[in-house]
């Protein structure tokens, strides 16, 4: 086999997982510590920590912040520009990706 005719080796990064389960139609994803999502969970619970009265809120998305987290089908992170964050019980939030205006 000439050098030309040599397969090229194609290394593919991995992408690491947060541990999950499903329990009904919500996916529960549990962090690790040095997660960047985990900073971003603590600054959300600070927002509610400092707005006891607030439900939700939007703020920017974090590029990487959902790394590893199933998302719904049709969702593209390229596409997203802002997250809601809504609170559903004490120390608890969900996100969801808001995508750009068409």
């Amino acid at each position: 086999m000439s050098s030309n005719n040599k397969k090229k080796r194609v290394f593919k990064a991995k992408m690491k997982h947060c541990p999950s389960e499903v329990r009904g139609s919500i996916t529960h994803g549990y962090l690790t510590p040095d997660a960047k999502m985990a900073q971003v969970v603590e600054k959300d619970m600070l927002y509610f920590l400092a707005n006891p009265s607030a439900e939700s809120y939007r703020r920017a998305y974090v590029p990487g912040e959902f790394e590893g987290v199933p998302l719904p089908d049709g969702v593209d992170l390229a596409e997203v520009d802002f997250v809601q964050v809504i609170r559903i019980g004490e120390g608890h939030q969900a996100r969801l990706p808001i995508p750009k205006e068409k």
